[in-house]
């Protein structure tokens, strides 16, 4: 089970966590009630003449490319296509550089 947060909550409502879960868990509660949504968006599109470019959509998907990660059921993570430059990038630090970057990044965990 995943659990969803919303990062702004309204009002101050004590339990604002659980009954967002609670919707996002009736929400996705299941693909049949999901295809019913999405037929209705679909007729609400016709309906207004208002069309989607099909490159652009992705249904029924496992896993989907979404701002640079691949978004799937059980986990996201970034996408390969788009950390292929910092694979290539060859570390190459010498002594005095470490020793300089132990000096300058004193206690940085501790500042957040």
């Amino acid at each position: 089970m995943q659990l969803w947060d919303m990062g702004v909550h309204s009002y101050a409502v004590s339990n604002a966590p659980a009954t967002f879960q609670q919707d996002m868990d009736l929400v996705l509660s299941s693909l049949t009630w999901h295809l019913h949504d999405v037929d209705k968006v679909f007729e609400r599109l016709h309906d207004a003449n208002m069309f989607m470019k099909p490159s652009k959509c992705f249904m029924c998907k496992e896993r989907l490319p979404f701002l640079g990660h691949i978004v799937s059921n059980d986990s996201v993570s970034p996408d390969p296509n788009k950390t292929k430059a910092l694979d290539k990038v060859e570390a190459n630090y010498g002594v005095t550089e470490l020793e300089f970057l132990s000096k300058a990044h004193v206690n940085v965990d501790t500042m957040s």
